[in-house]
């Protein structure tokens, strides 16, 4: 799956379980070596707790500095350190267990394994330290969030359990307190804040769209396309050459009656094997390549328009081909990609993220970070 599908799937969960789905969400994103904190930010950490996220979220690759090894004989019980605030082992190797939980392949216990399982490890830290330096940051901001919006979101995540007993043993299983999971909503919104402050003045202009216009002409390329009909009379890959040969005949049979002025629709409706097209004239419609056999699409291409093919064979059968209109290339023109408002929030999508990264390591390059796992 990729990172959009992974934050769309937690759009359905209920409320209770949208906290584990995040981290979850990062969990995923370490094993496909996605950057997890802009995951977090432009998706997961997005995703209210009470309804469902409306944005999606594009994938990026990590561009990070590699992080600094951990130091030895660091304090029992700790990760890490962000200017003196502790990052607890337990909850690191939480996580961790919930990779493996999660993943069978991650449950056997070969060197390949293990390895993957360090790498998680150490990118998961390096996630845990980057959200306690923004978290840090924003109250270095005087960002604060209202207890009573702190309140709403624990109301509504109560509102999934039967009794407030399931409420609380469900944090207990998780090694947290009502406590925790208010500093937790706490942090989660003031980051959200403070990436909406780093981003407020992220645009795009003509100049933006055109320098990604002429580095991605492909992107904006229509290719060569067709409109093709074709009979297709069915037989086995493996049929004998005798029988091949018979329905090779019927085929130039049919051939022979078309170069004379046949109607094509009303043999494809009376002859094709094919039940998706025969009623329609045997169309296949506008077709690019790589969208049929290859049989049948080298031949197609290599018709002229009005033009009788075949007997064409291919893993389903023997074909006989028209193409009525071939459709040249096209490249869209920037002007009317410009007026488009959707290259627009892709380009802006893709600032807010690099501005978000670039701050973050900005933020940690300023800290004071001990790692001690």
């Amino acid at each position: 799956q990729t990172l959009t599908q992974i934050v769309a799937s937690i759009r359905t969960l209920a409320p209770k379980d949208r906290l584990s789905a995040r981290l979850f969400c990062l969990f995923l994103a370490t094993l496909m070596n996605q950057k997890l904190l802009l995951c977090a930010f432009a998706g997961c950490l997005a995703l209210p707790l009470s309804s469902p996220v409306q944005a999606q979220t594009p994938t990026l690759k990590p561009t990070a500095p590699a992080p600094a090894k951990p130091a030895a004989n660091g304090p029992a019980g700790v990760a890490a350190e962000v200017n003196g605030e502790k990052i607890l082992l337990a909850d690191l190797n939480r996580m961790l267990a919930s990779v493996k939980d999660t993943e069978p392949s991650l449950q056997q216990n070969t060197p390949t394994v293990q390895k993957a399982l360090n790498e998680i490890r150490s990118q998961l830290l390096e996630e845990m330290i980057a959200t306690r330096v923004l978290a840090q940051e924003a109250k270095k901001r005087r960002i604060n969030v209202a207890p009573a919006e702190i309140e709403r979101y624990i109301s509504e995540l109560r509102k999934g359990f039967k009794t407030e007993a399931e409420f609380v043993n469900w944090l207990k299983e998780d090694g947290k307190t009502v406590e925790d999971l208010k500093r937790t909503i706490n942090d989660e919104l003031a980051i959200r804040e403070l990436t909406l402050q780093l981003t407020a003045e992220v645009s795009v202009s003509n100049e933006d769209i055109a320098k990604y216009y002429r580095e991605n002409v492909d992107l904006f390329t229509i290719p060569e396309m067709m409109e093709v009909r074709h009979i297709l009379l069915a037989i086995n890959a493996n049929a004998p050459k005798e029988e091949k040969d018979r329905v090779k005949q019927r085929a130039t049979g049919l051939i022979a009656q078309l170069n004379k002025g046949a109607d094509f629709a009303a043999l494809a409706k009376n002859n094709s094997d094919d039940p998706l097209t025969k009623n329609n004239g045997g169309s296949l419609g506008r077709v690019a390549r790589n969208q049929l056999n290859k049989a049948l699409e080298t031949a197609a291409f290599a018709a002229q328009v009005g033009k009788i093919v075949g007997p064409v064979e291919s893993g389903v059968g023997i074909h006989v081909v028209k193409v009525e209109k071939k459709i040249p290339a096209e490249v869209v023109p920037l002007s009317k990609v410009q007026s488009d408002p959707r290259i627009r929030t892709i380009l802006r999508k893709q600032k807010v993220e690099k501005k978000i990264e670039d701050s973050t390591n900005q933020f940690k390059a300023a800290s004071q970070i001990k790692r001690y796992a």
